[in-house]
C-alpha cells in the first residue's frame, strides 16, 4: 500500500473517528488488513484453471478494474510467482519453529515429571 494511499486512508478514518492512537499504529493496522485482504483475493481468485485473459475479465464487484488487472498480472509474473515461493518458505519454517517450541516445552514438562518421580521414590538404605 503506497504512503499516499495509507495516508488517504488515515484522513478518511480520523473524519470519523476520534483516535487516541498513533498515526503509526493505524497505518501498520492498514498495511497488515490490506496484505490480509490480497492475500485472501489470491488464494480464492488466482488459483482457478482458467486463461489469464479469463482472470482478468471476472472483476470483482468490490474492486476497480485497473486494481483488479494490476493484482492478477503480478500474480501471475515470474516476480509474483517466486514472492509467494519465499512466502511459502518462511510459513514453512515459522511452522517448524513453532513444532520445535512445542518439542521442547513437552520435552521439559516430562524431565520436571521424571525429576519428580525420582525424588518421591523412597531411598534404600545402604545395606
Amino acid at each position: 500500500m503506497s504512503d499516499s494511499n495509507k495516508n488517504q486512508a488515515l484522513d478518511n478514518i480520523k473524519e470519523r473517528f476520534a483516535l487516541e492512537v498513533l498515526d503509526n499504529y493505524v497505518k501498520k493496522a492498514l498495511e497488515k488488513i490490506w496484505r490480509n485482504h490480497k492475500s485472501a483475493l489470491k488464494k480464492e481468485y488466482s488459483k482457478k484453471n482458467i486463461s489469464l485473459e479469463e482472470k482478468l475479465r471476472n472483476v470483482l464487484p468490490r474492486m476497480l478494474r485497473y486494481q483488479w488487472e494490476d493484482a492478477v498480472r503480478f500474480w501471475n509474473s515470474k516476480k509474483g510467482e517466486t514472492q509467494a515461493e519465499v512466502q511459502r518458505l518462511r510459513d514453512q519454517m515459522a511452522q517448524m519453529q513453532v513444532s520445535t517450541v512445542e518439542q521442547i516445552a513437552q520435552l521439559k514438562v516430562e524431565v520436571a515429571s521424571r525429576e519428580a518421580e525420582m525424588f518421591q521414590q523412597p531411598q534404600n538404605p545402604p545395606s
